[in-house]
């Protein structure tokens, strides 16, 4: 696999835990891909979910893959809002900065 797919990798998931928030003190380089490059490497991810994402905890991998990856398949599903609008209601009293930060993916807006 190329170095594009693990910086892809460590973009979505590598943020410190026991800070207690996911994306908000820290604003790294998205990596610049294609639409083809993204899709190819979130399926690959998935093919190879044991042993890529094996590091990284339960609360990254829902942070990382859940809001930042749902706003990325914005481009490519109209299930997207829905999803996210789900979430919202479902966790009420999440952070205001997770709140605006999902509200965002709804409509691709991620950094």
């Amino acid at each position: 696999m190329n170095i594009n797919y693990y910086v892809f990798i460590n973009f979505l998931f590598d943020r410190d835990q026991h800070k207690g928030e996911w994306r908000y003190n820290e604003y790294p380089q998205e990596p610049e891909l294609t639409g083809e490059e993204v899709t190819f490497f979130v399926k690959h991810m998935l093919d190879n979910y044991d042993s890529d994402l094996s590091q990284y905890s339960d609360w990254q991998l829902a942070l990382g893959f859940g809001l930042h990856g749902l706003g990325h398949m914005e481009l490519y599903t109209n299930d997207v809002p829905k999803i996210i609008r789900k979430f919202l209601k479902s966790n009420p009293n999440i952070n205001v900065q997770l709140k605006k930060y999902a509200k965002n993916a709804e409509y691709g807006c991620v950094l």
